[in-house]
């Protein structure tokens, strides 16, 4: 009786993600009355629609669980194997040549906070301040309005080159994803996140959106990185190894806040981190005030 109703199931979910990728422009129609306005952004669209398509993916999960337990384990076993730097690099490579496609074949549209970024960007080029229209402002944080302004003085104004960068931050984001996952939970599930990172559809779409998203959650996993990288061992001269990864660690985090100044409340939640990594509350406090 479960595996019958499990055949069900999947049935019902394949036959909406069919639905959903072939029923483009009814599923459109009606996700418009969703929006107060009747209007939806294409781009939001499109994830609306991936979501709704994955649905098809659990539902042949499902009517194919046995087959596809077995095959999930033959590729784990084949994953843990794979040497690191050919797991990286397979797997960085991938994600690159995807992301690259969304960039050549989904157009750029510019919505939302992507004309407010752009528009500071421009006048930043042109006027050389940070000002919101006419007059200076310090209302958001400069620091991506402020980089999209210096590639566009190198590159010309081309917002694409924008694009191509949130590309390289996504996969950064990618790999200090693994590294971070792999120092606290270990190898295996750190090649599972790295995979997930990868291949995630918001993940891929997000490079086509001119947000702070990925410079930001970029400096913010670094930094992380790096403070939980900081040595605790004893000795003047991994002490000061120390100061310096804390040190680099604190201007990382201070580039991220001015990305997104909500990071500012997340350094004192490290302070238990440092204690229990050094046993003493004098060390945790010192790398607290270095950040």
């Amino acid at each position: 009786m479960k595996n019958i109703l499990r055949i069900i199931s999947g049935i019902i979910l394949t036959a909406v993600g069919l639905f959903a990728i072939f029923g483009y422009s009814l599923i459109r129609d009606r996700a418009a009355m969703l929006s107060p306005d009747g209007v939806i952004d294409p781009h939001s669209f499109l994830q609306f629609q991936i979501c709704l398509s994955s649905l098809g993916i659990i539902g042949l999960y499902l009517i194919f669980r046995p087959a596809f337990h077995t095959g999930a384990k033959k590729l784990s076993n084949y994953l843990s194997a794979m040497p690191e730097t050919r797991l990286l690099t397979v797997f960085l490579t991938a994600g690159f040549l995807l992301r690259l496609a969304v960039q050549i074949f989904f157009p750029l549209r510019f919505w939302a906070d992507c004309l407010g970024y752009e528009e500071l960007a421009v006048n930043w080029l042109k006027m050389g301040g940070y000002y919101d229209g006419a007059l200076p402002t310090a209302t958001w944080p400069p620091l991506y309005p402020f980089f999209l302004s210096r590639i566009y003085l190198i590159f010309g104004h081309h917002p694409q080159i924008g694009v191509f960068a949130n590309i390289l931050f996504n996969l950064g984001i990618c790999y200090f994803g693994y590294r971070l996952v792999k120092i606290v939970w270990g190898e295996k599930i750190a090649r599972l996140a790295l995979i997930i990172l990868i291949f995630f559809p918001n993940q891929i779409f997000s490079i086509n959106l001119l947000l702070t998203e990925n410079l930001f959650t970029l400096l913010f996993l670094l930094s992380l990185f790096l403070f939980l990288r900081t040595p605790t061992a004893d000795g003047n001269q991994l002490r000061r190894k120390a100061w310096l990864y804390v040190f680099a660690a604190g201007v990382v985090l201070g580039l991220a806040s001015l990305t997104r100044a909500v990071t500012l409340t997340y350094l004192p939640l490290l302070i238990p981190v440092w204690k229990m990594q050094s046993g003493s509350y004098k060390t945790a406090v010192r790398n607290f005030a270095v950040a």
